[in-house]
């Protein structure tokens, strides 16, 4: 199924910018100097493209066709993963916020702030991506209707389409290149 390898695939782009984010912390930690901009590049890769690209394609087009079509998924789709999403949003939107601080005037309080919200947020996202993959993908691809999948194969093309994301693939490599 077209989506799923897409979306599995972006799971692996995701979990290469963890990667990323708890190297940079690691040397934050160590108090080595790490440029701020590059944090800020990981806070546009993970709201641009770890949510509004690939979650976006979950919230608005597989998940609600697997609640329709596989009643099962529904708990775990209301009850684990759009949280999930929204606990991760609310993660990045305070390592932004520690961001500013740290422009502002660095303080220790800030930096931890930081470092706490990298460590939480890159935790929560592996196993969530972990999750997705072993679990309900693999309930897409055993349960939706043939019909069903076509329309989530569809959707996901229409919407590669409208919103190439190369510049932020080139973001994630430049970083891995940099830290990894």
């Amino acid at each position: 199924m077209y989506a799923i390898d897409l979306m599995m695939n972006e799971h692996i782009q995701i979990r290469d910018m963890l990667e990323v984010m708890r190297a940079m912390a690691k040397q934050l930690k160590e108090g080595k100097d790490v440029p701020i901009e590059d944090f800020e590049t990981t806070v546009d890769f993970a709201r641009n493209y770890g949510d509004k690209h690939h979650h976006m394609k979950e919230e608005d087009i597989l998940f609600p066709e697997l609640m329709d079509q596989v009643w099962m998924t529904m708990d775990i789709i209301q009850g684990v993963m759009l949280p999930e999403h929204q606990e991760g949003r609310d993660h990045i939107s305070r390592l932004a916020d520690a961001l500013e601080q740290c422009k502002e005037q660095v303080s220790e309080e800030a930096v931890s702030q930081a470092i706490f919200e990298i460590d939480a947020y890159t935790m929560l996202l592996k196993e969530h991506t972990e999750k997705e993959d072993q679990v309900l993908y693999q309930i897409a691809l055993m349960h939706l209707p043939k019909e069903s999948k076509e329309k989530v194969d569809h959707l996901c093309k229409v919407k590669e389409e409208k919103e190439p994301v190369d510049n932020y693939l080139q973001m994630l490599e430049s970083l891995k290149a940099k830290y990894l």
